[in-house]
């Protein structure tokens, strides 16, 4: 896959869909709601047990990471839905102050449920493409 990017001559080389490395795996480009492109990882880790939303939010947090976003988790359900075991996954979207947004990886569709409820939490991290490729080789990168 290529990118061309704003300001830049010439493409670079993104890795092929679910490649891994620095405990991550690649799972695509998007574009923010700035208009700026964006590369996403999924952390390898899972949370090892279920979490209401809250401390699904804290957990990522704690990972230097987020919780997918609802397009972010309709990619990944698209192109990693086999890195999943089968369950829901919060997203990290409230529907009201109330319920949240989940994404049921068994089926793909999204609804909401109590922010109480016990779901599971997969983290991510966002990267501008032009810290993304340093940070994915293992170089160096100052963010």
């Amino acid at each position: 896959m290529q990118a061309q990017l704003q300001g830049h001559t010439g493409l670079i080389t993104l890795p092929a869909i679910g490649a891994k490395a620095n405990g991550c795996t690649f799972a695509g480009t998007l574009t923010g709601k700035d208009g700026q492109p964006y590369a996403l990882v999924k952390l390898d880790q899972h949370a090892t047990k279920r979490l209401t939303w809250s401390d699904a939010m804290a957990w990522a947090k704690g990972l230097d990471a987020d919780l997918p976003s609802r397009p972010e988790s309709a990619m990944l359900f698209a192109l990693l839905k086999d890195k999943f075991p089968p369950a829901w996954y919060w997203t990290n979207e409230e529907y009201n102050s109330s319920y949240a947004w989940y994404c049921n990886f068994p089926y793909g569709y999204q609804g909401s449920d109590h922010k109480s409820a016990e779901g599971a939490a997969v983290a991510v991290r966002r990267f501008p493409l032009q810290f993304f490729i340093p940070f994915f080789s293992g170089e160096e990168v100052a963010l």
